[in-house]
Order: structure tokens, then C-alpha cells, then sequence
């Protein structure tokens, strides 16, 4: 799923001057609905990349911890105000762009040494927690201030044997260590 997205969101992310780089570590198993999943992922990427500024690199990672799969998308963008977190995951609400314009300018121009930022309907994140709480799993999102965010689904590793329990939450943190 993560090489899918990566795949799909690479031409776009060149176009605005940023890089994905990938981070994948081998072994985790999640069951679902792949394109449910894959659209979920998909949707972090994409708004890390419509909000990532110019010669900025988004990192795309996946992995497994204490008996949760994990795929991560972290950026190095504006990051979410405080007063914010609370909504970004509510249905079309769109945050600010960092520089305290609405998410997308109106006239489509960006603003100098950054990526153009189309507007966006404030679905993605919504869908995406939607998705991955249908699969027993959890969005989380970890501000990194104004060094960027990142956006966590986690889902239960199917690795696991019957010996390793997995606590009824995912681990705290950015499993991408950023």
C-alpha cells in the first residue's frame, strides 16, 4: 500500500519541489479492505504533499511495534496549530496553511518559496480515521511543531503468535522517530 501511494503521489510531489523518501521495515500483516487502506494512505500522502514547502521531503514509512502494523506519513510542512488538533479530523474542516491564510489561495498562486496549495475539502483525514478504525485500528497524529507532523494508521500486526499480547491502544510516539 505505501509503495502504491508513493508511486502515485511521486510525479505530483516532483512538480512542487519536494521529495518522498521511503522507510519501510519488513514483516508487518494487516488484514482489511486493501483499497479502503490504500485510500486512506493515499489521502495522507496527498495532503503532505499539497502542504509540504518547496525543497522539503515527506517521509513515508512502515513497520511493526508492540503487536500493531504501522504506515506513517511524515512532513516537514507548517505543522497543525494547537488550536487546531482538536478538528482536523472532523469532517470538512480545513485548517490554515501555516501563514494564517485559509488551506488554498484563492486566486491559486502560491506564496513565494512555496508549493502551490490547491484547496482541498477537508475529507481526508476524516476518511482516513474512518477507514482505519473499521479495521480495528487508529489514526494518530503527532505535531512536530512547526518542523511539520506526522499521520500514524495504525492496524493489529496479524504476525503476532498467541504468546505476544497487543494492548487494547497502539504505542505513543512517531514510530518514524522524527
Amino acid at each position: 500500500m505505501a509503495e502504491s501511494a508513493v508511486r502515485e503521489n511521486r510525479a505530483v510531489a516532483e512538480r512542487r519541489g519536494v521529495s518522498i523518501v521511503e522507510r519501510s521495515h519488513p514483516g508487518p500483516v494487516a488484514y482489511g479492505d486493501a483499497n479502503a487502506l490504500g485510500r486512506a494512505v493515499d489521502n495522507l500522502l496527498s495532503n503532505a504533499v499539497r502542504l509540504a514547502p518547496v525543497g522539503s521531503a515527506i517521509t513515508v514509512g512502515v513497520g511493526s511495534r508492540l503487536g500493531w502494523a504501522w504506515i506513517a506519513v511524515a512532513d516537514e510542512g507548517p505543522g497543525v496549530p494547537a488550536e487546531a488538533r482538536d478538528r482536523i479530523f472532523d469532517r470538512f474542516y480545513r485548517g490554515e496553511d501555516g501563514n494564517g491564510a485559509a488551506a488554498g489561495p484563492a486566486d491559486g498562486a502560491a506564496p513565494a518559496g512555496q508549493a502551490e496549495r490547491p484547496d482541498g475539502s477537508g475529507l481526508g483525514l476524516a476518511i482516513a480515521r474512518q477507514v482505519a478504525e473499521s479495521h480495528d485500528g487508529h489514526l494518530l497524529h503527532t505535531d512536530h511543531g512547526t518542523s511539520g507532523s506526522t499521520f500514524t494508521v495504525w492496524l493489529p500486526d496479524r504476525t503476532l503468535d498467541r504468546a505476544t499480547e497487543r494492548g487494547d491502544t497502539p504505542p505513543s510516539g512517531d514510530p518514524l522517530g522524527s
